[in-house]
């Protein structure tokens, strides 16, 4: 490993605040424990197995979408009881941006008056929804629930719930996220020959792309020197110098120095590397905006970051309206939408929209009957799929008839259980991604076999 330079400007050149200091709890915790264990034997995939260059890239919605407010019933009949239940928060039939499922008994649906790029990218086939989908532990009935028989803990819970989603093991505290644990694999087979590593974040570390001794390259919105820190500080920044050169008697200190030395030379190689490249086409001024526009770079990069696969996260929010929802949420929609389809042109242009896949989460979808002018923490609900590989046009999973109370998906106060669990979404996402429906799989999933037998076709089928 190299030595970093003692010079004035390493700092505020390559952000280490934007880098080391965003590295949480959960990617420490995963190294202190990395250091405690031996990890079992990885499946090993060889890297023909795994073809050509692909990436996933997951948009976090941070707080809970109120995603019956982003994909809303159209029909007559199940739009008279979705308002009856929504209230003030309801959105008329005549301001939706109107859709079809091109599929199935081919049910009209209406977007969020917000959201025309979305509606745009459906119509091209470019994008789908995932209806109803949450976080379960197996197969799961109102009876069930109403049981407490075998459901993820902490329901409605905003840190359980999120951190459920990033995992794919929402019974149980989970240290690896399952994107983390795909990487392990990947990694594994040699198919990438960079050294910076395949999951790169521009939101902060995060639990999705963290393994056993994986974890996430954390960019910021402007890249990787993204911040001019410490410039008036010469004496923090020379000890911050000076402090990468100390040996603890602590192992435990020692792995920590180890990290920070190994994300400020991840940050100065990926700036490096990633230096002179652009993209033509033009990236909202949002924060979510800026974020893609950074991944669209390093997937223009990935020839010379020597990656074949390739994982980022993105977030936005908070999504969390307990109040003042309606125009909050506008703002927030029209973010989502005019970001996705910057990003969908980009990976166009860069002649890659078949070897890219994003698509959206969230904590849990929010109640469908209101508090007044916000809504309140829910369950199941609609998320997005989006790239050249996406069946689009198509609604997958079930998405209720009857979104009213005390119908056969409501667990209280419209709380929808969900009809198709994340470990589908996800298992369907990662064998596209090249890990086969065997123990690979497995290894990422724990859950999957409650879902999806093995070596069997997808259930959805929502990617080439």
């Amino acid at each position: 490993m190299k030595k970093f330079k003692k010079t004035d400007n390493l700092y505020n050149r390559r952000n280490f605040l934007g880098s080391c200091g965003k590295m949480t709890s959960i990617s420490l915790l995963s190294s202190i424990l990395q250091l405690k264990m031996t990890n079992s034997a990885l499946a090993q995939l060889s890297s023909n197995q795994l073809g050509g260059y692909k990436a996933l890239v997951c948009v976090f919605l941070n707080g809970g979408n109120d995603s019956h407010n982003m994909l809303i019933p159209f029909e007559a009949e199940e739009h008279e009881r979705y308002a009856a239940a929504k209230g003030a928060l309801s959105i008329d039939r005549a301001d939706m941006l109107f859709i079809r499922d091109t599929a199935g008994d081919r049910r009209g649906f209406g977007i969020h008056p917000s959201m025309p790029e979305v509606q745009t990218l459906f119509n091209q086939s470019n994008l789908a929804f995932i209806a109803n989908v949450g976080t379960l532990v197996r197969p799961t009935s109102l009876s069930d629930f109403e049981q407490g028989v075998a459901l993820p803990r902490a329901l409605f819970s905003h840190r359980e719930q999120s951190q459920s989603w990033q995992t794919s093991i929402p019974e149980d505290i989970g240290v690896t996220g399952w994107a983390g644990r795909m990487a392990e694999i990947v990694t594994s087979s040699g198919v990438n020959t960079g050294s910076v590593r395949m999951n790169i974040s521009t939101s902060g570390s995060n639990l999705w792309q963290t393994g056993r001794g994986v974890n996430p390259l954390v960019i910021g919105e402007s890249g990787a020197n993204s911040a001019e820190l410490y410039t008036d500080q010469p004496s923090v920044r020379n000890g911050m110098n000076a402090s990468l050169e100390f040996s603890y008697r602590s192992v435990i200190k020692n792995h920590y120095n180890s990290e920070r030395r190994n994300i400020l030379e991840q940050n100065e190689e990926y700036a490096d590397v990633t230096e002179g490249l652009s993209v033509s086409t033009n990236f909202p001024n949002s924060s979510l905006g800026r974020q893609l526009r950074q991944v669209a770079l390093a997937i223009a990069g990935r020839d010379r970051l020597g990656a074949r696969r390739q994982t980022f996260f993105v977030s936005i929010g908070s999504f969390d309206f307990h109040s003042d929802q309606t125009a909050r949420h506008n703002e927030l929609m029209t973010e989502l939408s005019q970001g996705l389809k910057a990003f969908d042109d980009a990976m166009i242009e860069l002649g890659v929209h078949d070897e890219v896949t994003t698509y959206t989460a969230s904590d849990f979808g929010r109640s469908v009957t209101n508090n007044g002018d916000g809504s309140d923490h829910g369950w199941g609900g609609n998320q997005i799929v989006m790239g050249g590989a996406v069946n689009g046009r198509r609604l997958y999973g079930e998405y209720p008839e009857d979104l009213g109370l005390g119908s056969d998906t409501d667990t209280g106060r419209g709380r929808q259980l969900p009809t198709t669990s994340v470990d589908v979404l996800h298992g369907e996402l990662a064998t596209w991604y090249g890990i086969p429906n065997d123990g690979n799989l497995e290894d990422i999933l724990p859950n999957i076999r409650n879902f999806w037998g093995r070596n069997r076709s997808p259930i959805l089928g929502f990617l080439d």
